[in-house]
């Protein structure tokens, strides 16, 4: 995230690249190749006394001669500095810039990633209760067939005794025909040998 120690740290470094280069302006004039900044910057000894204003002026006018090329440099050196600040400038406002938008696309990103992770989520818990549901509606139905697999069973051994029961109450029935029919035949058998005899009476 874009915090307020990012500022302090770009502000430091702005206000250290202006201040640095005006520190470096004396020790850069005071260079060996800059022979006017190394004469004027010099350890000299102090001047004599000037009995004559003629000497004094051509001494001053010396100095002038050796300031004004010191002076040229000053002011292009501090116009480079000024550049160079508002490179600087503009080169840490354009990273602050960046970093704010990279930091901002990324709380959007975060805030996005939480969205999905919410929807994930509800999604997951739906995915549960349907594979619950599922699981046991799976169970009922194993179970149900199981029952329906004993009922089918249980039918077939009642149709089974059921044509047991038919096959021996015909059999039973057969035989007490059977039956009735031999005691019948006898029967009528001693009717007829008893009638001839009670013509023979009669006669």
């Amino acid at each position: 995230m874009f915090t307020f120690s990012k500022v302090i740290t770009l502000g430091v470094l702005l206000a250290g690249g202006s201040g640095l280069s005006a520190y470096l302006i004396p020790f850069y004039l005071k260079d060996s190749e800059n022979t006017a900044g190394k004469t004027f910057f010099e350890t000299r000894n102090l001047p004599h006394s000037f009995d004559d204003l003629g000497e004094f002026s051509k001494e001053e006018e010396q100095k002038l001669k050796d300031l004004n090329p010191l002076y040229e440099k000053f002011v292009e050196i501090v116009k480079k500095s000024i550049q160079l600040r508002d490179l600087k400038y503009k080169t840490m406002k354009e990273l602050m810039e960046k970093i704010f938008n990279s930091d901002a696309k990324l709380f959007s990103l975060y805030r996005e990633s939480q969205t999905i992770m919410s929807r994930v989520e509800v999604l997951y818990e739906e995915i549960k209760k349907q594979t619950k549901n599922k699981l046991e509606n799976e169970s009922k139905l194993k179970e149900s067939e199981y029952y329906g697999n004993l009922l089918s069973q249980l039918k077939g051994l009642i149709d089974h005794l059921n044509k047991f029961f038919e096959t021996t109450t015909e059999a039973i029935n057969k035989e007490e025909m059977n039956k009735n029919n031999s005691s019948g035949g006898a029967q009528e058998q001693k009717v007829l040998a008893a009638k001839p005899q009670e013509k023979l009476k009669k006669h």
